[in-house]
């Protein structure tokens, strides 16, 4: 994963409110292959009152595989994409 990519995001996503944090979110999702390699988006989903969690990834060829459990997309940025990293990990190996 690209940390200076990551830091860049996470400055722009620490003056959002975590309700904007959605799938086509502008701020996130064109860095995600640069982050990633072929992660082309994450479905991210907010439900009233609970954190943004991420619930699968579409690759650049369309492919979406689900994870094996919903990430929270909650706190610093480095340390829930690092979480969602490891499930892409533990999903892929499944």
């Amino acid at each position: 994963m690209d940390y200076d990519i990551v830091k860049k995001i996470e400055v722009k996503l620490n003056n959002l409110h975590p309700t904007l944090l959605m799938p086509l979110c502008p701020v996130l999702q064109p860095h995600l292959g640069k982050c990633f390699g072929n992660i082309k988006s994450l479905d991210i989903k907010t439900i009233p009152r609970h954190p943004p969690a991420v619930h699968s990834m579409m690759s650049a060829e369309g492919e979406v595989v689900h994870m094996t459990r919903s990430v929270r997309a909650k706190g610093a940025v480095e340390m829930w994409l690092s979480n969602v990293e490891a499930h892409m990990f533990e999903t892929v190996k499944r």
